[in-house]
């Protein structure tokens, strides 16, 4: 399913790197799941749990992981107008629906801008098979409707988080993001005891954080490039920094290398992703 700033070309690259540095059993958080993409490449090799603001999307996740989200049959524009009306009245619905036409059945992905269609390109059915594809990858994970802010006392194990990029369109379906206070947050949670490691997906990041991959990227609304770029953060131990950054940094250039092999029989063209690099040390 098409989603603004969705990972899904990245989405097993990302996942290579954060399970590397994962630990058998360990408890994996992604806060700001959007469409799951990241999600469903990460290992099931320990409890999962996924986190998103909007309610219609995170009860769509939750059908689709149960097994009871029936997409339609067939999608017009109508609808699509009508189902826009109706989460612009009421953002708090948590009709899946929505998220399907919201997101899956509009432009580039981006919630309710207009109606995606053309005669070259099967949006609805592109949606659906999407989502039938995740059923599997979604078995129990606990999906959760909530500020992850909010539920920071439960967070543990590896955490990765994709939040709307400083500067860039953000998400209407979403609260505005404060960047400044994001990275705050980021902070205190690299630092809670129960967490081992936090990855953050962005364009830049506060020179605190560690660089640990990067990959050009053709842009889906104006064509034009950019560095998707990986970073994690050690913990401060004793006023030192722990060498954790630079060994989740190793592993990541061992991950981009073993993920590019597998993506090779992929369906992704040099002008969708054109480089994959580790940063050097």
């Amino acid at each position: 399913m098409r989603y603004l700033g969705g990972k899904a070309r990245l989405a097993k690259r990302i996942a290579a790197i954060v399970d590397m540095n994962r630990v058998d059993g360990e408890p994996y958080w992604d806060l700001c799941c959007g469409a799951g993409n990241v999600l469903a490449a990460i290992s099931p090799r320990g409890p999962r749990h996924a986190v998103d603001v909007v309610p219609c999307l995170v009860r769509l996740h939750r059908e689709v992981r149960d097994g009871i989200f029936v997409p339609p049959a067939e999608a017009t524009r109508e609808t699509h107008a009508a189902l826009r009306q109706r989460a612009m009245a009421d953002p708090l619905c948590d009709d899946p629906l929505l998220a399907f036409y919201g997101f899956g059945l509009s432009f580039c992905g981006d919630w309710f801008c207009g109606y995606a269609e053309s005669p070259d390109y099967d949006y609805l059915g592109a949606a659906t098979r999407g989502l039938a594809k995740k059923r599997e990858p979604f078995r129990g994970v606990e999906f959760l409707c909530v500020p992850w802010q909010s539920i920071v006392d439960r967070i543990s194990g590896t955490v990765y988080i994709d939040p709307p990029y400083a500067g860039t369109t953000g998400y209407k379906a979403a609260p505005p993001h404060d960047p400044v206070a994001f990275w705050r947050d980021a902070d205190a949670l690299v630092e809670r005891d129960a967490v081992r490691q936090v990855f953050v997906s962005e364009y830049k990041a506060p020179a605190h954080w560690t660089e640990i991959a990067r990959w050009d990227r053709k842009k889906s609304i104006n064509h034009g490039t950019c560095i998707e770029r990986l970073f994690t953060r050690a913990k401060y131990q004793g006023g030192k920094v722990e060498n954790g950054a630079e060994i989740a940094r190793e592993r990541a250039e061992a991950a981009c290398s073993i993920s590019d092999i597998v993506d090779g029989a992929s369906k992704e063209t040099p002008d969708e992703i054109s480089v994959l690099e580790s940063v050097p040390a």
